[in-house]
């Protein structure tokens, strides 16, 4: 946990306490302590805390009733999803990805790209993006076999959760008030 604060990765008060407990019940949970505390929130309230409401609203259901392909594949879906409506684009994957996230004409700027810290965050961000839709939701759209628990789903859905925050965040160039 440490090294996620220091990393910058979790910041904030009230994430990381929430980032803490997660992390705890999960730590109990692969212990076999599933007796939860009278008055502690449930482990789904954490995690829920944790997720990108796009990403609730496509993946949420199918976690809970343990649908666990559907929530993975529906996360990274939603993740193109949003990438088309931000930008109006109608190319899928990696093609959509790369116009999306250009450094040289970008639609959308994740910080600044007049630095190169900030190039290098366009540029990681775009090949991740595409490495998530490669790695993850490609394999999970052509085959009902997985290897998937509810650890590595939540896991995927945070990830998934970050993806989506950073597009949302992101500054649409073709929309000036953004």
């Amino acid at each position: 946990m440490t090294d996620l604060i220091e990393s910058g990765a979790v910041c904030g008060e009230e994430n990381i306490e929430r980032t803490a407990t997660f992390m705890r019940l999960v730590d109990e949970r692969l212990a076999g302590d599933t007796t939860p505390a009278a008055e502690s929130p449930s482990e789904d309230d954490y995690l829920l805390g944790l997720l990108h409401p796009a990403i609730i609203e496509s993946s949420w259901a199918q976690y809970r009733t343990g649908h666990l392909r559907d929530a993975v594949f529906n996360a990274f879906v939603v993740i193109g999803d949003l990438l088309r409506a931000l930008t109006g684009l109608t190319l899928d994957g990696k093609p959509l990805v790369e116009q999306a996230l250009s450094v040289q004409n970008p639609l959308l700027v994740l910080s600044t790209i007049d630095t190169e810290s900030g190039r290098n965050d366009q540029v990681g961000f775009m090949q991740i993006i595409s490495g998530a839709f490669m790695g993850v939701r490609n394999p999970k759209a052509h085959s009902l076999q997985h290897d998937l628990t509810p650890l590595k789903v939540a896991q995927y859905l945070v990830f998934a959760s970050l993806l989506a925050r950073r597009l949302t965040e992101a500054k649409n160039v073709q929309d000036p008030e953004t």
